[in-house]
């Protein structure tokens, strides 16, 4: 806190006295006050941690075997759950453009699900999914798939066509592995 207060205090001074307020003597005057209220300020001490070895390494020889504690210790940690993701062949749509020209968007999806029970739907009605993106980048056109906003909006369309679809929401989120537009 003391640390913070020198520092507004060092700001305004040098504010001040570039700025031509004439600040300085009342940064003086909070500097002298500070001081004599709270005393010299003085960087808080860092304390530091070293790592503790593993148990297994500061028992003695021959009591205790030396990997096998840690590998156990390993195996306690709670694992993050698997994300159930479903790779999506890679898509190509003629996109409608602003000019006469002709461009084509290529897209290759991860499909992630609610649950990994979910992925005997996506297996099943590949086809359907794949006509659902289709359908849903000829709707979005050029234009709005060549920057961020539209491409986020994009990827809200495609979960919400792929749920419906499915006729299930199964669908969290989709991914983009590959995109790109010619």
């Amino acid at each position: 806190m003391r640390l913070f207060l020198r520092l507004l205090v060092l700001l305004g001074l040098v504010a001040g006295v570039a700025g031509g307020f004439g600040l300085l003597s009342e940064a003086q005057k909070l500097s002298a006050y500070l001081e004599e209220s709270f005393g010299p300020s003085e960087p808080a001490p860092i304390e530091v941690v070293e790592d503790q070895p593993p148990a297994a390494e500061h028992a003695p020889a021959g009591e205790g075997e030396t990997g096998d504690a840690h590998a156990k210790a390993q195996d306690a940690r709670p694992k993050a759950p698997a994300i159930p993701l479903v790779p999506l062949d890679e898509v190509y749509v003629n996109l409608v453009g602003d000019e006469d020209a002709d461009h084509l968007l290529g897209i290759k999806l991860e499909i992630e699900l609610f649950e990994d029970a979910d992925r005997i739907l996506i297996e099943r009605g590949s086809a359907g999914v794949k006509n659902a993106v289709i359908e849903a980048a000829r709707e979005q056109g050029l234009s709005s798939l060549v920057n961020t906003a539209g491409k986020l909006y994009f990827k809200e369309t495609l979960v919400s066509r792929i749920n419906a679809f499915l006729n299930a929401p199964a669908v969290r989120d989709v991914h983009f592995a590959s995109f790109y537009v010619q």
